[in-house]
């Protein structure tokens, strides 16, 4: 059976001469990923390119005609969305606070949401006190809206969150 081996030579200036490494045993000498490269490339490469994204750089503005283009687009708001685009087949995540009155009965509340979708798929409603209920049933929900019916066994201000996953 035969064995290759190999040898590198590594210039060594203190020298002015080469050294001989052989990678079988004098591996430490070739393999500095912990501090010397990892650390320079992160130091160097990873600050510029966030100072070139965060920037109006060529490639910042280039990146955001892409997502322009495939329909993303965001609102981060107390009523916002957020729309994924062609990206992930249109997906869009809507979410807002509603704060209504009520006078310890039950009643029909519509919300609108802040942008129109195709088809709601899940819309989760709930409020934000113990003497309250919300339920959404399939038949109230619209491209624009949807309607929940809340029970609330209180008078005054009732606040209800909701989260709406469309397309």
């Amino acid at each position: 059976m035969s064995i290759l081996k190999g040898i590198m030579h590594h210039w060594n200036k203190t020298k002015n001469d080469y050294d001989v490494i052989h990678p079988e045993t004098d591996y430490k000498k070739i393999t500095d990923w912990n501090e010397g490269i990892v650390a320079t490339l992160a130091s160097t490469a990873l600050g510029g390119l966030v100072n070139t994204l965060t920037s109006d750089s060529l490639l910042a503005t280039m990146i955001q005609k892409v997502l322009t283009a495939t329909g993303v687009k965001y609102n981060i708001a107390q009523n916002g969305y957020l729309c994924f685009g062609s990206l992930f087949g249109g997906l869009i995540i809507q979410w807002g606070i509603v704060i209504q009155p009520t006078t310890n009965k039950e009643v029909t509340r519509t919300i609108t949401m802040p942008i129109s979708a195709s088809a709601i798929i899940v819309a989760v409603c709930s409020c934000e006190t113990y003497s309250c209920q919300a339920a959404i049933g399939p038949s109230y929900r619209t491209g624009s809206s949807f309607t929940y019916r809340q029970q609330a066994w209180t008078n005054g201000d009732v606040w209800s969150d909701w989260i709406v996953v469309c397309k």
